[in-house]
């Protein structure tokens, strides 16, 4: 993808189903697209789980605009590649992209403790 671009709506293969992009935007949250040959991008945004939403899915249109996209909540595309196996540049871009856009990835949320009525109260 050349450029500042809003993602496209496209079907997508997922091992759950075949889905449209637009339906897995409805959530409003940031979202990594992975159609890697390998699945080889989705790992690398573990940090940020609780930040942004990954799809592992397969794109089969005849000509594939890329094959990994970041998404802001608003469809923008973030951060995108083209390359079956992104490389060390373009792996560092992208979690330049996610912190850019989404903030420093946050560790895993600790259990409150629950409500507790005191005596006197």
């Amino acid at each position: 993808m050349a450029g500042p671009a809003f993602a496209p709506d496209m079907e997508l293969h997922t091992p759950a189903g075949t889905v449209r992009l637009a339906g897995l935007t409805g959530t409003a949250r940031p979202l990594l697209l992975d159609m890697t040959e390998d699945a080889s991008v989705a790992g690398e945004l573990a940090q940020w789980h609780d930040q942004v939403d990954v799809v592992i899915a397969e794109d089969r249109s005849p000509a594939p605009a890329a094959t990994a996209l970041l998404l802001r909540p608003d469809c923008y595309v973030a951060w995108a590649s083209d390359s079956p196996r992104p490389d060390a540049a373009d792996l560092d871009a992208l979690r330049t992209a996610t912190q850019r856009w989404f903030g420093d990835a946050e560790p895993p949320a600790t259990a409150r403790k629950p409500y507790e009525r005191r005596e006197g109260r």
